[in-house]
């Protein structure tokens, strides 16, 4: 009788694990497409392009972008295809230390695709800035 008692407290034990897993995964917060890369650059001197890696955007939420390190005078970033295709995505400026959701039409026009973004000085300089900060195709709460 006792090894009944072992054999169903470790059956419940199991079920109760892959029941809370299961959950956990179920409210579509936390996924590939959400959870922040870095990016760092020197950006070129009037207003040359610097791009992140692509990742896959997964939903037709804003992308995420934090700029952590540059000069105060800010950063303007946009979405763009892996290819360097534009999706409708206007010049978002992100100010030190501002957090910005980047509006584009990238799952709504290509479905689940690769983007980038594209980050620039968001002013022209004569000479190149470098920036820091992090990014994700998929946002939550922008």
């Amino acid at each position: 009788m006792k090894h009944v008692y072992r054999f169903l407290a470790v059956g419940f034990a199991l079920v109760a694990f892959l029941f809370l897993g299961l959950l956990s995964q179920s409210n579509g917060t936390a996924n590939a497409s959400n959870v922040d890369s870095d990016w760092a650059f020197w950006l070129a001197a009037n207003q040359g392009n610097s791009y992140t890696g692509t990742r896959t955007k997964e939903n037709a939420t804003s992308a995420y972008l934090l700029n952590y390190s540059s000069s105060n005078t800010g950063v303007n970033a946009w979405v763009q295809l892996g290819n360097g295709t534009e999706v409708g995505s206007p010049k978002t400026h992100a100010g030190l230390g501002e957090e910005i959701g980047i509006w584009n039409n990238a799952f709504e026009n290509y479905g689940r695709t690769g983007i980038r973004l594209a980050i620039e000085q968001d002013r022209s300089l004569p000479f190149a800035m470098h920036a820091a900060g992090r990014w994700s195709p998929d946002s939550v709460g922008f």
